[in-house]
């Protein structure tokens, strides 16, 4: 399932966990509702809202194999070295987490059990490598396609989701892929 929104995110929160996010998802969605101070207006906007909203929650039940752009995801130059291209994204360092918004507003997140695991994607293929050396050094901007699957969730804070990663892969121009690296350092 493609995550493009904070709603889905919290859809994908409510799925996995006993609490659903109406309000949240309800807030997220509406001005109207964001901005309405008389509460039995709010809770009508609510109610019209209620059977989208439960709908997209059982539908996330059965679609916990997602997947989001990372559109800056911060590939550095090739290091030789390692023999890989070093990904400095918050997401993967530890704690690190990928922000939904809406209206500028954060509302879910999802954070990664394995993160660590794609910190250095490793590159073998010289003719890949130096594709993807020619396009992050020109400024075109390199992107990341997450697959993950979603475990659980954690509530403490920001609704979140937490994941694993299965695969990211690499996108050039025209969301063409360029590499493909999964769990475990398998391409």
């Amino acid at each position: 399932m493609p995550i493009e929104s904070a709603v889905q995110v919290l859809a994908l929160n409510s799925a996995l966990s006993a609490k659903p996010k109406l309000e949240l998802m309800a807030g997220a969605t509406s001005s109207d509702y964001r901005d309405a101070r008389d509460s039995f207006k709010k809770h009508d906007i609510l109610q019209g809202m209620q059977p989208k909203f439960e709908a997209a929650i059982a539908e996330a039940k059965y679609h916990r194999y997602i997947t989001w752009i990372n559109d800056y995801p911060q590939i550095r130059h090739f290091d030789f070295n390692a023999h890989a291209f070093p990904v400095e994204t918050g997401l993967f360092q530890f704690g690190g987490s990928a922000q939904f918004y809406e209206d500028h507003q954060p509302y879910g997140q999802i954070t990664v059990s394995n993160g660590a695991d794609f910190r250095a994607l490793h590159v073998t293929d010289d003719t890949t490598a130096r594709t993807m050396e020619a396009l992050a050094d020109k400024g075109h901007g390199l992107r990341l396609k997450i697959y993950a699957f979603a475990q659980g969730t954690d509530d403490s804070g920001t609704p979140t989701v937490q994941a694993a990663i299965t695969k990211v892969q690499v996108l050039g121009a025209s969301d063409q892929v360029l590499f493909e690296q999964k769990a475990g350092g398998a391409q």
